[in-house]
């Protein structure tokens, strides 16, 4: 996992081949199927926490993937919704000023979704599955979910032992809302 600062008193926590230890299952299971050609060879697991100050408000999110690429003509993505009320993620970058809880939460699946409508380009065929994910009560919002899912996006996209944290915080400031 790497640990960032970001500009304006922003944060952020990179996960490369691993994900955050969260249980959560979502209610439903929304899904698309979108053409796709060969990309990413490669079983790819990456997730994504923003903290973004803004105001008297702090935005946060976190939005996990998992790419297994096939050699069909299609990408499918699977994102898991809803879910009943679970424990406090007391270690979140934000957990000292807002209640985050597991889960994703109707209202912000389809920035999720939005986010990820390239990943054909960017992927290539596969499945891509969201999860785990978290949000907070206050400072949660389409886009920073949106932003944080973009970047997810690309970091899947990339090699993680390529990856460097200078190469992350660029990722995150060219996906700023």
């Amino acid at each position: 996992m790497i640990e960032l600062a970001l500009p304006a008193f922003g944060r952020a926590r990179v996960w490369l081949d691993e994900h955050p230890d969260i249980a959560v299952e979502g209610t439903r299971l929304v899904t698309r199927t979108l053409p796709a050609r060969q990309g990413v060879s490669t079983i790819r697991r990456a997730g994504v926490e923003l903290f973004v100050p803004s105001g008297a408000l702090a935005g946060y999110a976190l939005v996990c993937g998992r790419f297994v690429p096939n050699d069909r003509d299609t990408l499918a993505l699977e994102l898991p919704v809803g879910g009943t009320p679970a424990d406090r993620l007391s270690w979140s970058l934000a957990a000292d000023l807002d209640d985050v809880r597991p889960g994703l939460p109707d209202e912000y699946a389809e920035s999720v979704l939005a986010a990820l409508m390239a990943a054909p380009d960017v992927l290539g065929s596969g499945t891509l599955t969201l999860g785990p994910t978290a949000h907070a009560h206050v400072g949660s919002s389409p886009s920073v979910f949106f932003r944080a899912s973009a970047a997810l996006l690309d970091i899947l996209a990339m090699n993680p032992e390529d990856i460097s944290g200078e190469q992350v915080v660029r990722i995150l400031q060219s996906r700023r809302g």
